[in-house]
């Protein structure tokens, strides 16, 4: 039986172990953390639990390729209750209140009642979003596997929405939200996402959420986690925590398996880096092997982290929304000053706090100037760095009990994220938690098919491969590394 490992014990690394199990090979998991996971995961402080991952997550509506995929997982199932939120995300802008609603009809109503004006770009908005509904991840097979008939049924699906791609694929948010007159709308439209990303972004994940294929499964990410693993080690898997890789052992173009930090070789028939691809290419193996179109994403598109914090609350915060983002007054978190801020309300969840209590957490989107900041302040000053992230938690509870006096006296810090928190633990490049901002130019760049020229076994499998990443594209990148094995052994 031909042997697959693993590098990475994430949402790639336990598919493609799965599937390498199903595929009929023996595998091994070797993951550097204690829990597997990756960024996909969550922790408890204090009588509560922090998820740090699950907002939404793509493939939740029954009938679609991804949802096959995460069934396959264990990820989702028929025990697996999904949590529909009726709203994306509410803001409050200038005593206004604006949501995008499930309901986008319901949204088209409410645009149009705060600005007329802008009739003609809200329906268009909106009529994209509903076109946009019919939009499938390709999670069978890669698309240079597909018979030709699979290729054509993949593209009629999409003709509907071409012309929209069209017009909001090659502009920003930025413009995007200058296409309105409405100030209150421009601020709206910016509040979720990046004004570097392309506007189609906006469509796609609001369309993923509309047609009930974004959602929430019950137990959040560190269960859905679980599942997996369990999935994986029922199949006749091994995962190996605190196993960290410190290389892969090249000779020619065969790699005859792995050296872990503590000098232990492991030899494989085939190596899957699952892995950051900062950390594949540069430390376990020479660069040189790096694709060149993913050196060239590495030059010409940034990434995005975040400073988080999250709060336990002596209250049901029945008065906040699924996602609420209002004003504040201005604060400065490493190189980055903001003047709105986000409270996300986890009380879905009644298993993530005691009973008549709330989790709440605030995201701050950071870039790679952030990330600097944070890491450099860590390795030169410990005490100061935890003394910075610690200020900046307490001015931003301030800034929630400002917004929401009844909270005084019931709310308090239960722990705070900065990007080089995600670096410490996964090895996540600059801290990102996805990968490549997804610009207009960043969109029409094509898929990594995961194979490494002037390497015969080693196929990646990472969210890296596929923009704009996240927990489906990590998914995806797994299993298609085990079929291209599969197609080769």
């Amino acid at each position: 039986m031909k042997k697959i490992v693993i590098v990475g014990g994430g949402i790639a690394g336990l598919t493609a172990g799965i599937f390498a199990q199903k595929y009929g090979f023996e595998s091994e998991i070797f993951e550097s953390h204690s829990i597997v996971g990756g960024e996909c995961t969550g922790w408890n402080r204090d009588g509560f639990h922090i998820d740090n991952c699950i907002h939404w997550m793509t493939g939740t509506k029954k009938g679609t390729s991804m949802y096959k995929l995460w069934e396959d997982v264990g990820a989702l199932g028929k025990d697996i209750e999904i949590i529909k939120p009726d709203v994306f995300y509410t803001s409050h802008i200038d005593g206004k209140t604006l949501s995008l609603y499930r309901d986008t009809e319901k949204t088209r109503k409410e645009l149009l009642e705060i600005s007329s004006e802008d009739k003609d770009e809200i329906n268009c908005f909106i009529d994209a979003v509903q076109i946009a509904e019919c939009i499938q991840l390709p999670a069978d097979m890669p698309m240079d596997m597909m018979p030709k008939f699979q290729l054509m049924k993949l593209g009629m699906s999409m003709m509907g929405v071409l012309k929209y791609m069209k017009k909001y694929g090659g502009i920003t948010m930025k413009q995007f939200c200058e296409l309105f007159k409405s100030p209150i709308l421009r601020t709206f439209f910016l509040d979720y996402m990046n004004e570097d990303y392309t506007a189609f972004s906006l469509i796609v994940s609001y369309a993923t959420f509309s047609s009930e294929n974004g959602d929430i499964p019950r137990g959040g990410s560190l269960k859905m986690v679980q599942r997996m693993a369990d999935k994986y080690k029922s199949l006749g898997g091994k995962i190996h925590t605190k196993s960290r890789v410190e290389r892969i052992n090249v000779s020619g173009s065969y790699a005859s398996g792995i050296t872990l930090e503590n000098g232990e070789t492991i030899s494989a028939d085939y190596i899957i880096p699952a892995c950051d691809t900062s950390v594949t290419f540069g430390k376990l193996l020479d660069k040189k092997y790096m694709p060149p179109q993913l050196a060239e994403n590495y030059k010409k598109f940034p990434v995005q982290s975040a400073f988080q914090v999250a709060f336990g609350v002596d209250d049901v915060c029945d008065f906040i929304g699924n996602c609420d983002i209002f004003d504040c007054n201005e604060i400065k978190i490493a190189k980055s000053s903001y003047k709105r801020m986000s409270a996300k309300n986890y009380s879905y969840e009644p298993s993530f706090a005691p009973e008549g209590k709330t989790v709440l957490q605030s995201h701050f989107v950071q870039n790679e100037d952030d990330f600097t900041y944070w890491e450099n302040l860590y390795n030169t000053d410990k005490q100061k760095y935890d003394e910075m992230k610690n200020s900046k938690a307490q001015e931003i509870m301030q800034r929630v009990i400002e917004n929401y006096p009844q909270l005084d006296g019931k709310i308090k810090i239960l722990d705070v994220i900065t990007p080089y928190t995600y670096y410490k633990f996964t090895g996540a490049y600059k801290g990102a938690y996805m990968n490549f901002l997804y610009t207009p130019e960043a969109m029409g760049r094509q898929a990594l098919t995961g194979i490494i020229d002037g390497l015969d076994n080693v196929v990646i499998g990472s969210q890296w491969q596929q923009l704009p990443g996240g927990l489906p594209i990590a998914a995806i990148s797994g299993k298609f590394a085990v079929q291209r094995i599969a197609k080769r052994a």
